[in-house]
């Protein structure tokens, strides 16, 4: 699909979901580059979210983690859009605009929102080993599935010691008839750590 019906696509979606904020950056023109800029450990990190092509609807953009030496570690995360998506709830991130949260023994949790123009954002969910920035496991959003979808401009979470819940979408409303986000059903899915394997269900 060219750039400019992708673009048209997504703003049409943004203005019947309410998330033509979370689409805008995406229209920057500086959205093809942009940073995270994190604190792990004392140590500054920034996570570098470039555009392979330079343009941002090419959804080519790579991701990777940098240290303040210059070393860099590659994320294992699929080519795409990735938009700067803050938190909204209590947990402490270690990052910002994305995400990273302690998940005890040295992981922590990194949520990233990827654009799946025209439908909903999914979130890629990866587990990193906080003192050498490896992915020791990951989760990928299913672009062609509703469930694990993403109908908020923020991501919404609440920490415990059992895990990290977020909002995200679960079913469709039966017999819904608006292409809208009233017709998805949200609940929270729980993200745990079992012998350094990221684990996720749906609470009851």
């Amino acid at each position: 699909m060219r750039k400019d019906a992708k673009c048209a696509a997504g703003w049409l979606l943004a203005a019947c979901l309410g998330l033509a904020g979370s689409v805008a950056r995406g229209a920057d023109e500086d959205s093809a580059n942009w940073q995270a800029q994190c604190v792990i450990d004392g140590q500054p990190v920034t996570l570098d979210f470039r555009s392979v092509s330079g343009d941002a609807f090419e959804d080519d953009m790579a991701v990777q983690a940098r240290r303040a030496d210059g070393a860099s570690q590659a994320l294992p995360l699929p080519p795409g859009l990735y938009h700067a998506t803050g938190l909204l709830g209590s947990p402490a991130s270690a990052c910002d605009p994305v995400p990273l949260l302690d998940m005890g023994n040295g992981l922590g949790l990194l949520l990233v929102v990827r654009d799946n123009r025209p439908g909903l954002p999914v979130v890629d969910a990866l587990l990193l080993d906080l003192a050498t920035l490896q992915v020791v496991d990951k989760r990928l959003g299913d672009p062609g599935a509703v469930e694990g979808l993403l109908k908020t401009a923020s991501l919404v979470l609440r920490q415990s010691p059992p895990g990290v819940d977020l909002r995200l979408v679960r079913e469709a409303v039966p017999g819904a008839e608006c292409d809208c986000a009233d017709a998805y059903a949200e609940d929270w899915l729980r993200f745990s750590v079992d012998q350094r394997k990221l684990r996720t269900n749906w609470l009851p």
